[in-house]
This record gives structure tokens, C-alpha cells and sequence, in this order.
């Protein structure tokens, strides 16, 4: 089954474009090997993530978005 998971929360990273640009490598890498398609938006020292794929899936890797440190107030 489909899941979609939207969330925003604050960035708690540098506004270093190579810290985004790591961002974005992995995650495209891990979306690619996991089946998820989705879009990432940071604005304002704030992230909005959209993704979608497989509900276990979706929620394994939300699990580990929440415990990631680059971000709080999910």
C-alpha cells in the first residue's frame, strides 16, 4: 500500500551549500535504492518534505528522519 508522509520542521544546519548538496546526494541515493519518490524544500531555515512509497517503508525511513540532528520541531 501507498503512504505519503508530509512534514515541516527547522533546520538546525548551516547554510553551507555543501551541506545541502550532501543533503540532497544521499538522499536521492536512498529514495532510489528504497522506492520512494517525493520533493524536498528548505526555505527560510526551515525544511518541507513531501515522500511517498511503500507504508513500511515510508515509515522506517520517517523514524530515522525524526531522530536526525540537521533539524528539530518536526
Amino acid at each position: 500500500m501507498l503512504k505519503t508522509i508530509c512534514y515541516i520542521s527547522d533546520s538546525r544546519i548551516n547554510n553551507s551549500l555543501n551541506d545541502f548538496n550532501n543533503l540532497i546526494l544521499t538522499a536521492k541515493s536512498n529514495n532510489a535504492k528504497n522506492n520512494i519518490t517525493g520533493v524536498l524544500v528548505y526555505k527560510n531555515n526551515n525544511f518541507l518534505q513531501v515522500f511517498e512509497g511503500n507504508t513500511h517503508t515510508v515509515d522506517d525511513i520517517f523514524s530515522k528522519i525524526r531522530m536526525d540532528d540537521r533539524h528539530r520541531n518536526i
